[in-house]
């Protein structure tokens, strides 16, 4: 709901600008649709997406650490998935409710469809040579731990970096939108005469084309982060 409000007071401001620079209403209409449709369509589904698959990150790393280290001091199977999910939430919490009709360890593999990730495949292979060979777990799932380890460090330098693009995206864009709102009042009586111009129509309209590809290049660049991305190994 949050990020539908905001997409629908930037399309208001945006049209808003729009208007200001071109002196047209259609103009400003024409520009306030187009974001307001593109941010709902498009962006909302890409934010939601990468969040979404932030949190899955996060909570498979928990879940393998957790499990690993209470499998290393009970040595049960069941113990250590009740540890594991003892604080599960969201759509983890849904997800186990409907899995658990079935046996700890089936959990456990049926759960690699909801962790698409490498290191959930490593930590099921561990687990079977585990109960296949025995010995401390903790010691054969040592380079996976670093792995996981390594993953949550890169998730929260991912965070870090997206959030510095954005203040400066977002820093870029409004000194180039204020130079419109400059010219507009700055210049008075000439520009005055400029509003509704074929010229003023033109280089307003292309400066907003010009910010929906730059936004548009953003989110994907950002939100497409190789570090999350998922395996394909939902079947062991």
């Amino acid at each position: 709901m949050r990020i539908v409000i905001a997409t629908v007071f930037i399309s208001l401001l945006l049209g808003a600008l729009g208007y200001v620079a071109s002196g047209n209403l259609y103009i400003a209409g024409i520009i306030a649709v187009i974001y307001l449709i593109y941010g709902i369509l498009y962006v909302k589904r890409k934010i939601q997406r990468h969040g979404k698959m932030m949190n899955s990150a996060h909570e498979c790393q928990q879940f393998i650490n957790n499990y690993l280290l209470s499998m290393s001091i009970r040595n049960s199977h069941s113990d250590a998935f009740l540890n594991a999910t003892i604080n599960a939430g969201g759509a983890f919490k849904e997800e186990l409710k409907h899995i658990e009709h079935l046996a700890v360890r089936e959990q456990i593999d049926y759960l690699n469809k909801y962790f698409r990730f490498d290191v959930y495949y490593m930590f099921l292979n561990i687990l079977t040579l585990f109960e296949e060979q025995g010995g401390d777990i903790l010691t054969m799932a040592e380079t996976l731990i670093q792995e996981v380890n390594r993953m949550e460090e890169a998730m929260i330098g991912v965070s870090a970096i997206i959030n510095r693009k954005i203040v400066e995206f977002v820093v870029l864009w409004t000194i180039t939108l204020g130079i419109i709102i400059f010219m507009r009042f700055g210049m008075g009586q000439f520009y005055q005469q400029l509003l509704n111009a074929a010229l003023v129509i033109t280089m307003t309209s292309s400066l907003f084309i010009l910010l929906l590809i730059s936004l548009h290049l953003a989110i994907n660049k950002f939100m497409n982060s190789p570090i999350l991305e998922g395996n394909h190994h939902e079947t062991i």
